[in-house]
């Protein structure tokens, strides 16, 4: 369903098709995001969310190629299998959100100044990303670019927002702003 209109299974299948060769290329971007994050968290001392963080990620990026791979067998898909497929790509955007939203909690409140806006930046950069390539897969993204936009900016606004050392209204209204225009743009 797009836009509130079911759309053909034929519509349906060939977004799979591009699906299929999504997933497998969005891997590398999860990857190195993992390391980074990890990385960050095991620096600022958050040794046991860093490890949390590295599982989360590493399990995206196998999740995102098994799937790929099933979604790539020949042969048409009912209502029902596309539907799973969904909330499979769905799934997989919560596991990669929850690491996000770990790494944000753990670290962002013990980065200094610079720090904290190369942070924001990375956020922005891979959400920009999945927002490039969610019109291209269409009915198989789901609520999953709603999730993944959620989980990378809420955070962000919550610990800008809290009194201490990460407040900042302008980072809050940007990052708020900037989720939800990207999100609208998706």
């Amino acid at each position: 369903m797009i836009g509130g209109v079911e759309q053909p299974l034929a519509l349906k299948q060939e977004s799979l098709r591009l699906a299929t060769k999504y997933l497998p290329r969005s891997v590398p971007l999860v990857l190195v995001a993992t390391v980074s994050l990890a990385g960050l968290c095991w620096k600022t001392g958050n040794h046991g969310w860093a490890c949390t963080v590295a599982a989360l990620g590493s399990v995206a990026a196998v999740w995102r190629l098994l799937l790929a791979r099933h979604l790539a067998r020949d042969g048409g898909w009912s209502d029902t299998e596309l539907r799973r497929v969904v909330r499979g790509i769905e799934a997989n955007a919560l596991v990669t959100g929850l690491a996000w939203v770990i790494g944000t909690l753990a670290i962002y409140p013990d980065l200094h100044e610079q720090d904290r806006a190369n942070y924001a930046a990375g956020l922005f950069a891979y959400l920009g990303i999945a927002a490039c390539f969610t019109p291209l897969i269409g009915p198989f993204v789901g609520r999953s670019f709603t999730v993944l936009a959620l989980a990378l900016m809420a955070p962000l606004v919550g610990l800008s927002l809290a009194d201490g050392s990460s407040h900042s209204l302008f980072m809050a209204a940007l990052a708020a702003g900037g989720g939800l225009l990207m999100h609208v743009g998706a």
